[in-house]
């Protein structure tokens, strides 16, 4: 009973959670604070239900990156896709209701197919990139998406077209293991790459004035190509990339069947390295760094993760994330989990990988939740003390009798416990793992809740 309680509290507690400063921050400025941004992606098919995104928001994240196909037909006539359109404004809405920022990633539209679908064969071959009139088109379309959802702060960011892959329709390209031949194949196959990027950026722009371009690089946007980011003329770039490296580790087809940290593949110098944190922040994430340096723009780790459960699996998860705090990026887990089956599905899998996303998701955020509600007028602020809070319970001065002082983790379970007398008092949490915790606060028949951070 006291589980069911505890769960149907956060439920109720970030149902009705608002975001005050949404009209006094800009999006861009959220970007710009370090590792603001913590998410998740949601493929086509999700979020399912409101639910989804209290449920996401509960668990400590600030973004949903939000998959998307175009609004208009990859081939002529390029008919309107009302469906497509209606599809989105339900999940945006969601968003919407439940409080939580989202940004957009674009994956199809005139002349252009889904990079993974055209990898299994269901989506045709690309035609935007060397068709002017497709290009122009399809930054029409995106003009279009960014007016419609311009209004709303919550709207953070939009990327053009997810992983743009020009040269995965040839199969010599798959060769290439340095940008030089990349940059050669582009030259050959008359594709300017950046100027089709700035083009969709000043469409976008045209759309929203402000909101956030997300920005991605060739090759599934992967870090060791990073050096060919399009480097965009715009006031409000992030630039993005993805990370499946070692990809024989994160997109293993069985489980269990990979160990980490461990001998791979490495791909720009191709050799077998040891992979682990150091590695992966140095040699493999390097070219970020040097594009973050150049441009001085928010940095974005738009997808990553374990397609299914391995050996080494929580500490590799918590590397990556690690880094990316570390660094100050913004980083978003791929997928948000998924309904049907086990890939992607971290908290049907057991074991570690759940609770160490949900730490990554808090890390550095002990105490205070920024605009957690409360109830019951309690107010939680922190303490000039690290780790220790400072509560408030106005109404204790008029029941005049001591409160029953609980914090319970967000499975139920009961991890602290104390008793208090007075309305003003203070309370160590230093001690609580990282993770989402429930305060709760009993005196007779009255009570007040709201939530809070644990962080070591």
């Amino acid at each position: 009973m006291l589980k069911k309680f505890v769960l149907s509290l956060i439920v109720v507690l970030f149902a009705i959670a608002t975001d005050s400063h949404s009209q006094s921050i800009s999006a861009y400025q959220l970007w710009n604070t370090p590792s603001f941004f913590r998410g998740f992606n949601f493929s086509y098919d999700s979020p399912a239900s409101l639910q989804d995104l209290i449920n996401l928001k509960a668990s400590g994240a600030t973004i949903v990156y939000l998959t998307t196909e175009g609004f208009l037909d990859e081939a002529a006539p390029y008919d309107t896709l009302r469906q497509n359109i209606s599809d989105l404004d339900t999940r945006v809405g969601y968003c919407d209701a439940a409080g939580v920022r989202y940004a957009l990633a674009v994956r199809r539209g005139p002349g252009r197919g889904d990079v993974y679908l055209q990898s299994v064969k269901l989506d045709p071959i690309s035609s935007v990139w060397t068709n002017k009139s497709e290009q122009q088109l399809y930054g029409s379309m995106l003009r279009w998406m960014a007016a419609r959802y311009a209004s709303d702060t919550l709207f953070v960011g939009i990327t053009p077209t997810t992983e743009p892959n020009p040269f995965s329709d040839n199969p010599a390209n798959y060769c290439c293991v340095d940008t030089t031949e990349m940059l050669k194949f582009f030259s050959d196959s008359g594709v300017d790459f950046t100027a089709i990027t700035q083009l969709w950026v000043d469409s976008i722009r045209a759309g929203s004035k402000n909101v956030p371009v997300l920005i991605q690089g060739p090759d599934y946007s992967d870090p060791d190509i990073f050096p060919l980011v399009p480097i965009v003329n715009d006031p409000y770039p992030v630039y993005e990339f993805h990370s499946y490296r070692p990809t024989s580790y994160a997109e293993a087809p069985t489980s269990n069947s990979v160990v980490y940290p461990g001998q791979y593949l490495n791909f720009i110098p191709p050799e077998e390295v040891t992979f682990d944190k150091a590695f992966i922040k140095d040699s493999v994430f390097r070219f970020v760094n040097a594009i973050e340096k150049e441009t001085g723009a928010p940095i974005f780790l738009g997808e990553f993760g374990l397609e299914l459960p391995q050996t080494g699996g929580p500490q590799f998860l918590t590397d990556i994330s690690n880094i990316a705090i570390e660094n100050g990026w913004a980083f978003a887990y791929w997928d948000w989990h998924t309904k049907t089956d086990s890939f992607w599905n971290y908290p049907k899998w057991g074991g570690g990988s759940w609770p160490a996303i949900l730490a990554s998701l808090v890390e550095g955020k002990s105490g205070v939740i920024e605009n957690a509600p409360s109830t019951g007028g309690l107010i939680v602020s922190q303490s000039s003390t690290p780790g220790e809070l400072s509560v408030y319970w106005p109404e204790m001065e008029q029941l005049g009798i001591a409160a029953d002082v609980n914090i319970f983790d967000i499975l139920g379970r009961e991890v602290r416990t104390l008793t208090r007398n007075s309305s003003r008092f203070t309370m160590d949490i230093s001690g609580l793992e990282n993770g989402i915790y429930i305060l709760t606060l009993r005196s007779g028949d009255a009570m007040a809740h709201t939530l809070i951070a644990g962080g070591r």
